[in-house]
């Protein structure tokens, strides 16, 4: 089953999609997608995903961006996180290294890619590095250091990691629900959405609100909205 020519790019919410193998419903709305040889961006399950790679290709699905964080079923840590201790300090530094740069990665296509609908949640000093990352699919050691320091200064805030990760999984959920919820039953979830897209994170009864509307996703699993506490706690 092995296929050299499939690339894991990341990791993503998906709605209403089947494995690209299988083809197996995928319930858990979160997919491993990966690039074919044609360019196509197609989804995986995460039994195909490991099933499809060869061993060189599977330490790319450590490596590649999450945008899933949101997803408390999910596996998000850092990369090299469960390292033994018994392992070589070289190989606990490359880990760690292969961990700062997916997250300075995976921030830096939150802010510019995926949540470019947003235009509070973008920084227009990210922009070339965006571009960078479009055309080669890596970033310079000084990029990724410049990304870290940012991520870093911004935690607890709005523009944090984890308000970025739970604003992206909110958003994704609610365009989803309005798409099976009759217009006529639209406008709080509305009001809810143009209240996110302004002020980037959501209330609490705003947060446990929308659940009760995700039961319009099949398969949905409850998000975490801890990446909004910041805000709950002013």
């Amino acid at each position: 089953m092995l296929d050299t020519s499939y690339i894991p790019i990341r990791r993503d919410f998906v709605f209403d999609e089947t494995c690209h193998i299988c083809p197996r419903k995928l319930t858990s709305n979160i997919a491993t997608i990966m690039r074919d040889s044609h360019g196509q961006e197609v989804p995986f399950g995460p039994i195909c995903a490991r099933a499809v790679l060869d061993l060189e290709k599977h330490i790319l699905l450590r490596q590649i961006p999450d945008f899933t964080k949101a997803a408390p079923t999910q596996t998000t840590g850092k990369s090299g996180d469960n390292i033994s201790k018994s392992k070589s300090d070289g190989k606990n530094e490359s880990a760690k290294s292969a961990g700062q740069q997916r997250r300075a990665i995976t921030y830096l296509l939150l802010r510019q890619r995926k949540l470019a609908h947003i235009p509070a949640a973008g920084y227009d000093q990210l922009s070339g590095y965006a571009d960078t990352f479009d055309a080669t699919g890596s970033l310079t050691e000084d990029a990724v250091r410049h990304l870290l320091n940012i991520d870093r200064k911004s935690d607890g805030t709005k523009f944090g990691f984890d308000n970025l990760q739970a604003l992206y999984g909110y958003d994704r959920c609610i365009a989803r629900t309005l798409l099976s919820v009759p217009p006529r039953k639209q406008d709080w979830l509305k009001d809810v959405q143009a209240f996110l897209h302004t002020r980037l994170y959501l209330t609490q009864p705003q947060a446990q609100g929308v659940e009760n509307w995700f039961k319009y996703i099949p398969g949905h699993q409850p998000l975490d909205p801890r990446g909004f506490q910041w805000a709950w706690r002013k």
